[in-house]
């Protein structure tokens, strides 16, 4: 038997949990006792030590506090800053706590028994009694176990399991991942996800489904609706079930009362996704969840929370969808629209705008910002008049195009000119699309703006074989429902 090496360490897991516990000094409780010995790397020990001085003194573990603190214990003179943000830059999430954790503790116990077998085999050599250094050994687990035995924190790739992404709703809404569902208030975002949950809940189909699919549940957290005035009411008007929607809203305490909680609440959160085990859990909006000393612009603070929540949709095999608004200040791509650090786009595997339909007060669309997982999916539409949800169909609007500086009075003027002059043409019938051109410039009417009042009513087209003279090419028709109604006529009625 051969010793291993005396100084078995990893300071990278330890560095990260260090890191962790300084970000979220909550972590230095859900970490348990956990003995200085445990850090072989003397800054780290030192970093650590100085750590719970500060708890137990009543002082804030923060970088400045703990960087006084090492300073003044004087065992590192030189580079603390560096140090501290070396520690902030290997934190890990709450998530991954336990896993490190695990790997220090297995370590600390792989240098132990090292350290008896090498007692043993020097007292062996000089003919000493060793039995009790075995004895000790063997209380221990036997033979030295290797680093990284057990959960290995090095994955060779051949030993990993192909997996097809799977979704909730193709392509929008993978599931095991971060979705992130954007747009200015009042646009219709949580309209879309109670939709979303009704359809869940009742077993429905979503657009694009090709087959049923079994009732489930939905987690649903909100601070801005009601759930008595806003909540319910919109559900049950999308046909929804109830008793299969649940509402996230706060911690019990021992006065009775509601406390708040946030997204840094792991265990709270692990606990009631454990409890619905929802197909679907909804953060709205995420900014009101992110939790006290968190800066929604700063990613070394966004970052540790959906990570966290990265782990939660993977432990529930759930979709996870964060609500956000955007930005006031106009940016050059879609991406960047949103409010909040970057993070919160690099983190998510899909990535939808939900914003009004030009030229269409009750009409919104729904547009693939980001897909990671597929290619994005089509543009959708629907309506929210009179307090309904109803599906209208696809556009072929993308995400810059609902983004684009708003039109001048001047320019709506001109498109609802354009939109009546087709709803004229295409009252009494398909026409070819070549004269429906013709006809509108003669009036004044760019193609671009024709073309966009087509996007907007949702206009089908179809293309002609030139079997009769005359009869070839493209026909543009108004949309019409199982009833035979202009999609116009129904959304006007």
């Amino acid at each position: 038997m051969t010793p291993g090496n005396p100084h078995l360490a990893d300071e990278a897991t330890e560095k990260a949990v260090l890191g962790m516990i300084l970000l979220d000094p909550a972590g230095l409780d859900r970490a348990g006792e956990i003995a200085p010995e445990v850090f072989t790397h003397a800054h780290c020990r030192e970093a650590f030590e100085a750590m719970r001085e500060l708890r137990e003194s009543g002082e804030a573990i923060d970088p400045v506090n703990l960087g006084r603190r090492i300073t003044l214990r004087g065992e590192m003179l030189q580079g603390v800053h560096s140090f501290l943000a070396e520690l902030e830059a290997e934190a890990v999430s709450a998530v991954e706590l336990p896993g490190k954790l695990e790997t220090l503790a297995r370590l600390k116990s792989n240098r132990e028994r090292d350290r008896l077998l090498r007692q043993a085999i020097d007292g062996n050599r000089q003919g000493e009694d060793v039995s009790p250094l075995l004895a000790e050994l063997q209380e221990l687990g036997g033979a030295l176990q290797p680093p990284g035995s057990g959960e290995s924190e090095l994955v060779c790739l051949a030993d990993v399991e192909p997996e097809t992404v799977e979704y909730l709703w193709n392509p929008f809404l993978p599931v095991r991942k971060l979705t992130i569902v954007e747009g200015n208030p009042g646009c219709g975002k949580t309209s879309l996800l109670l939709q979303i949950a009704a359809a869940l809940s009742r077993g429905g189909t979503l657009p694009g489904d090709t087959a049923g699919r079994e009732p489930s549940s939905t987690l649903y957290m909100t601070r801005e609706d009601g759930l008595a005035d806003t909540i319910r009411p919109r559900l049950e008007a999308y046909g929804g079930e109830p008793s299969r929607v649940f509402a996230l809203q706060g911690k019990r305490t021992e006065g009775k009362r509601l406390g708040t909680f946030s997204l840094q609440d792991v265990a709270f959160l692990d606990r009631h996704l454990s409890q619905v085990r929802p197909a679907l859990a909804v953060v709205d909006p995420v900014q009101s969840f992110l939790g006290p000393n968190v800066d929604m612009n700063k990613a070394n603070e966004v970052r540790p929370v959906l990570d966290t929540l990265s782990g939660l949709a993977q432990k529930h095999g759930c979709a996870i969808v964060l609500i956000r608004h955007l930005g006031k200040q106009a940016k050059d791509a879609a991406l960047y629209r949103g409010l909040g650090s970057i993070d919160f786009t690099a983190a998510a595997r899909s990535q939808l705008l939900v914003a009004p339909l030009p030229d269409n007060p009750a009409g919104r669309v729904i547009a693939h910002v980001k897909a990671s997982c597929s290619a994005p999916g089509k543009s959708l539409t629907f309506s929210l008049a009179d307090g309904r949800f109803q599906w209208t169909g696809e556009t072929d609007l993308q995400a810059h195009d609902l983004l684009a500086p708003e039109a001048t009075s001047e320019e709506r003027s001109a498109r609802e000119e354009a939109r009546q002059f087709v709803e004229e043409q295409l009252s009494d019938g398909p026409k070819k699309s070549s004269e429906l051109f013709k006809a509108a410039r003669a009036l004044g009417h760019g193609d671009k703006t024709v073309r966009r009042v087509f996007r907007a009513l949702g206009c089908r087209k179809e293309r002609r074989s030139e079997g009769n003279r005359g009869q070839g090419g493209w026909w543009w028709s108004l949309p019409a429902d199982d009833a035979g109604h202009s999609e116009t006529d129904k959304l006007q009625s």
